[in-house]
C-alpha cells in the first residue's frame, strides 16, 4: 500500500456522511457558477487589457477573488470553500468558456488547496492571514537546495512560471544538493522538495512572445540563493497533512483536473462562436449554415467534443466517489484521468483547426474567433497533455507490473 492509499484509508467515510458532504459540495458549485454567471460580462471587458498587458489586470483578479474560484480546493478548516476536484472541474470549466488565459490562471490559483495541504495548518493559516494570495507553481526540479540552518538556500531557473508576474507565492521543485551542487542520494535517488518561494524572492524574464495564452504572462523565472524555512518545504509525493478527503488524490488527480478543465472550456467555446458566426451572411450573401458539407462535418465536431466530455467526466465521477467514500485513488483511476485528458486535448486541438479551416478572414483577424484558436492551440502544446502517453495507457489497460506508477512522462518504476 502507497503512502496515498494508506492515508486515504484512514479517512473512510459513513455513506450518510457521504450524502450529506455530497450535497453541500454540489450546492457549492452552483453556487459558485452562478457567482461567475454574474461576473462573466464584466470579466469580459478585461479581456483585450490582460491580452495588452500579458497578465491579467488588478481588475481581473479583485473579480476573480470576488468570484471565490481561488477558494475552491482550500480546506474549509483554513477558510475555503473545500471543494472536492471533480466538483472544481465544472467550475474551472466554466471560468475556461470565459476566457481560455483566465481559465489557466484561475485553475493553478485555485491549486493553493493542495498546496497548503502539504503545510502543517499553522503554517497554511499563516499565508491566508492576509487575504487570498496569488500562487504561481512550477514542477520541474531545475534548480538546487542547499540545506542550511533553518531551512535550504535554493538556486535556480525553470520555465512557464503561469501567473508568476502577479504572485505573492511560488511553489517549485529543487534537488537537494552540497554547496558544490552534489546532490544529496542516500538511497542512490537524488532528493526532490518543494519550496514555497515569496513572490518577491523571484526574479521575472519578460520572455512571454507567444502565440497564444498571452495574457497568462507564463514567463520564465530564476531565484538566487533565497532562504526558505523549513515549514514552507515539503514532498508533493507525499499525502496531506490535513484530514480532508478533498485533499486525499495525489498530486495527479489535482493536475489532470487544472489542465482537463482548459480543455472541456475551450472546444465547448470554439463550436458556440462557430455557431454563431455561421448563422451570419458572408461577403457573397450565403451562411455557412446553409452549406450541407459544412453542417455534415460540424455535426462530428459536436459529437467528438461531447464524447470526449462524456469520457472526463466518467472518469472523474470514479475518482470523486473514492474520495468521498475515503477510499485510495488507484492507478487505474489515475490512467483513465490522463488519458480522458489527453484525449479531450487532441478534440480541443482538432476544434480550433476546423474552425480556423471555416472562418475564412474572420479567424485571419485579431478578434474573439482568432484568440480562441489560438489560446486553444497553445494550451493543447502543453508537456502533460501529450499523446506519447497512450501506449502506457494501453499498457496499464492490458496489466502493467503493479510497481509502475504515473509519473510526468509515463509509467515507471516507483521512485
Amino acid at each position: 500500500m502507497s503512502i496515498i492509499e494508506d492515508a486515504s484509508a484512514q479517512m473512510a467515510a459513513s455513506p450518510g456522511a457521504i450524502d450529506a458532504e455530497a450535497a453541500r459540495s454540489r450546492q457549492k458549485v452552483s453556487q459558485v457558477i452562478d457567482r461567475l454567471e454574474s461576473l462573466a460580462p464584466t470579466l469580459a471587458e478585461e479581456i483585450e487589457a490582460n491580452e495588452q498587458s500579458g497578465k491579467l489586470t488588478e481588475r481581473t483578479l479583485e473579480l476573480l477573488r470576488e468570484s471565490k474560484v481561488p477558494s475552491l480546493l482550500i480546506p474549509e478548516s483554513l477558510g475555503g470553500l473545500g471543494m472536492f476536484p471533480r466538483d472544481a472541474l465544472e467550475v474551472l470549466e466554466r471560468l475556461c468558456q470565459i476566457d481560455a488565459s483566465m481559465g489557466w490562471i484561475g485553475a493553478n490559483w485555485s491549486s493553493a488547496g493542495l498546496m497548503l495541504g502539504f503545510l502543517e495548518p499553522d503554517v497554511g493559516r499563516e499565508l491566508l492571514a492576509g487575504g487570498q494570495p496569488l500562487f504561481g507553481a512550477s514542477g520541474a526540479p531545475s534548480a538546487q537546495a542547499v540545506p542550511v540552518d533553518g531551512g535550504y538556500k535554493v538556486t535556480g531557473a525553470w520555465s512557464y512560471g503561469s501567473g508568476d508576474l502577479h504572485a505573492d507565492y511560488v511553489v517549485v521543485s529543487a534537488i537537494v544538493t552540497d554547496e558544490n551542487g552534489a546532490p544529496h542520494m542516500p538511497d542512490g535517488k537524488p532528493i526532490i522538495r518543494s519550496f514555497v518561494l515569496r513572490g518577491s524572492d523571484i526574479v521575472c524574464h519578460g520572455n512571454w512572445d507567444t502565440l497564444g495564452l498571452r495574457a497568462t504572462g507564463s514567463v520564465d523565472f530564476s531565484v538566487d540563493n533565497a532562504f526558505v524555512p523549513e515549514r514552507l518545504v515539503f514532498d508533493m509525493r507525499a499525502p496531506s497533512r490535513l484530514s480532508d478527503r478533498q485533499l486525499s488524490g495525489g498530486i495527479w488527480v489535482f493536475l489532470c483536473m487544472l489542465h482537463t478543465s482548459f480543455s472541456l472550456g475551450a472546444a465547448r467555446r470554439l463550436l458556440d462562436e462557430l455557431a454563431l458566426l455561421a448563422q451570419r451572411p458572408s461577403s457573397r450573401g450565403n451562411a455557412l449554415v446553409e452549406n450541407l458539407i459544412f453542417r455534415d462535418q460540424l455535426a462530428r465536431q459536436e459529437i467528438a467534443v461531447r464524447s470526449a466530455r462524456a469520457f472526463v467526466y466518467e472518469s472523474w465521477d470514479a475518482v470523486d466517489a473514492a474520495m468521498k467514500a475515503g477510499r485510495p485513488v488507484e492507478r487505474r483511476m489515475v490512467t483513465l484521468l490522463r488519458a480522458s485528458m489527453v484525449h479531450m486535448h487532441d478534440v480541443a486541438n482538432d476544434a480550433a483547426t476546423f474552425v480556423f479551416s471555416k472562418t475564412g478572414g474572420t479567424s485571419l483577424r485579431a478578434g474573439t474567433l482568432q484568440r480562441w484558436v489560438r489560446d486553444t492551440l497553445a494550451g493543447c502544446q502543453h508537456v502533460i497533455v501529450s499523446d506519447s502517453i497512450y501506449p502506457d495507457v494501453a499498457r496499464e489497460l492490458i496489466g502493467a507490473p503493479e510497481n509502475l506508477v504515473w509519473t510526468p512522462f509515463g509509467l515507471a518504476a516507483e521512485q
